[in-house]
């Protein structure tokens, strides 16, 4: 019985993989090459200084010397920021498998995968720079709604 379910897989398999061009995009490229980093960066930017004025942390700058309280408050503000770059990251990983799925069914694809995954591939697979292009586009159109999906820090 398993030798029948490994052999339906495997002929589900070659079937897909022969009737589908599977194309792979660069995920770490598109972030750093597209918009999407500058808008990741104004808005932990903007997160981060009204937090610390929230805090009083620039006001810690020009003390002397540091009490019990203000070390707490410190600590408390980098606890609080590396949250927000963390919630911040996977904000723009959710962005991008939506994006991602916007593209290939708008260009007809069947498959897309991340290149982390791909061991070898032929670069005529390779669709980064058309999605960098497309996820450009994409934040033209929707810049305030593409800001509010990456700042949505709670």
């Amino acid at each position: 019985m398993k030798k029948f379910k490994f052999l339906i897989l495997f002929l589900f398999f070659i079937s897909f993989t022969n009737a589908t061009e599977i194309y792979y995009v660069n995920i770490y490229e598109t972030v750093n090459k597209s918009k999407i980093k500058s808008l990741a960066e104004t808005v932990l930017k903007q997160k981060t200084d009204k937090l610390a004025k929230k805090l009083g942390i620039n006001d810690l700058k020009n003390k002397k010397n540091l009490t019990q309280s203000d070390m707490v408050k410190y600590q408390n503000f980098v606890l609080t920021v590396n949250r927000y770059q963390a919630e911040v990251s996977n904000n723009i990983t959710k962005l991008m498998a939506k994006l991602m799925e916007k593209f290939g069914k708008k260009y007809g694809y069947q498959a897309i995968v991340a290149e982390i995954s791909v061991l070898y591939c032929n670069k005529k697979y390779n669709k980064t720079d058309q999605f960098i292009k497309f996820v450009n586009s994409e934040i033209e159109k929707n810049k305030s709604k593409i800001i509010k999906e990456i700042g949505n820090i709670k």
